[in-house]
């Protein structure tokens, strides 16, 4: 995944190119830099929710302000989430181990993590009773990089017999994704912004894993080790999503006009 993380990395640097020259001026219309950054917790959604626990979110924008109620963004955030074994969701056996069975289960080290960096317009409103209040929306477009935790799970039987419940490699996904959100904007100080923001994250990413079929291993409601051996195993995939709830600060300096060229 050489190209992956190549295309990411010129991505970041035209990202911060852009954010430090457009920190200097003001010119045709815009407003400063906003910088933002912002941390908090980040929550699987859908069938991901199976897969994945509850853990962090980060993230750094830039935005400028073309008028007083809309302008253009670019947000960079981080997803870090543990794996969670996904037993209720494939109908496997709630206890590891049985009279006639065992279940084995190995996991890397590594969790899942998505990468998003996105570029997209802003919309900002006020209210007239609260001078020092605004909220905003946001939409950001553009791509995401996912990596997904390696797992697996045995069954062993008493009799000799053994097979794959579920597995899951490593995989390295580059793909489109998309930021959207809203941010309760809080005046602080001058150029200084406190920020509530509620955070969607959607990637196109499909991880592949197998299980087996346990649709008919469990009789009368108990675990039959046997029938679980002889289902079929299938193959499926799960699209990492996330929803986040983040808090921040915008720093907005002042702006330097460009001076006009002597003649």
């Amino acid at each position: 995944m050489k190209q992956s993380k190549t295309i990411i990395g010129v991505a970041i640097l035209l990202f911060v190119q852009l954010a430090t020259q457009a920190q200097q001026l003001s010119f045709d219309g815009f407003g400063p830099v906003r910088h933002s950054v912002y941390s908090g917790s980040s929550h699987p959604i859908g069938k991901f929710n199976q897969f994945a626990r509850v853990k962090l979110a980060a993230g750094y924008s830039a935005d400028v302000k073309q008028s007083d109620h809309f302008g253009w963004g670019i947000d960079l955030n981080r997803q870090i989430n543990s794996f969670r074994w996904p037993n209720e969701y494939l109908n496997f056996p709630s206890s590891g181990n049985g009279s006639n069975y065992s279940i084995t289960s190995s996991q890397g080290r590594r969790g899942w993590t998505a990468t998003t960096l996105g570029v997209g317009p802003w919309w900002q409103f006020s209210l007239n009773s609260s001078p020092g209040f605004t909220y905003s929306i946001y939409t950001k477009p553009g791509i995401s990089l996912v990596q997904s935790p390696e797992a697996s799970s045995v069954l062993n039987y008493v009799h000799g017999q053994s097979g794959i419940l579920f597995n899951m490699s490593a995989q390295r996904k580059l793909v489109f994704g998309v930021t959207t959100g809203a941010r309760f904007n809080f005046n602080w100080r001058e150029n200084l912004q406190f920020f509530l923001n509620p955070q969607y994250v959607y990637t196109s990413a499909h991880i592949n894993y197998e299980h087996r079929d346990l649709t008919n291993a469990n009789p009368k409601g108990v675990f039959n080790p046997g029938l679980a051996l002889e289902s079929p195993i299938l193959e499926d995939f799960v699209t990492p999503n996330y929803f986040n709830f983040n808090v921040g600060l915008t720093y907005t300096p002042k702006a330097k006009s460009r001076k006009p060229a002597a003649l």
